[in-house]
């Protein structure tokens, strides 16, 4: 028998050698990697979205396998909020998806809805679709959306357009709070 584990979890020195519980075959099954409670044999704690439901990844995946440049990521997710992109799956432009699409099994899809909108709207409403203008204020969008997506939301809390969340401690996380 197997000396015990000790209750540190330090080692005391070399393992001892595991026992085969090989079979007949000559199968050594100890060697083989052990498989947990994962794929089908446990339930998934996520939830399936509704069939045809889709918002595409960013940069686009084109047709030749290649991904448009990551500079572009940010005119993909303004198609795609005002017009959709069938081609990609996605029939219904992002701007009139129903609330229920994000909801319930299809949670999956808020964060991606929403920073997608962030983007978007950032573009039509306060820069009124004009790129030049939104390109200025915005040098990050050549980085790629995720780069862009922080710049909005660093110059959204610089216009006052947001505010922070209260701590769970009660006291507030802005600066102007202390």
């Amino acid at each position: 028998m197997a000396p015990p584990i000790p209750a540190t979890g330090t080692s005391t020195g070399p393992s001892p050698p595991r026992q085969s519980t090989g079979t007949s075959m000559g199968l050594d099954l100890d060697a083989l990697p052990r498989r947990g409670m994962t794929g089908a044999h446990r339930r998934s704690s996520h939830l399936i979205p509704k069939p045809g439901l889709v918002i595409p990844d960013v940069p686009v995946l084109c047709a030749d396998r290649t991904r448009r440049p990551k500079k572009d990521s940010w005119r993909d997710i303004v198609k795609h909020w005002v017009s959709g992109d069938p081609e990609l799956g996605l029939d219904t432009p992002l701007s009139q998806w129903p609330p229920t699409w994000i909801q319930g099994n299809n949670r999956v899809f808020a964060v991606k809805h929403y920073e997608r909108s962030v983007i978007a709207l950032e573009y039509l409403n306060m820069y009124g679709s004009d790129e030049a203008r939104f390109l200025a204020a915005y040098p990050q969008a050549e980085r790629g959306h995720t780069a862009l997506l922080h710049a909005i939301y660093s110059a959204r809390r610089e216009r006052g357009d947001t505010s922070a969340r209260p701590r769970r401690n009660g006291k507030s996380s802005s600066p102007e709070a202390e």
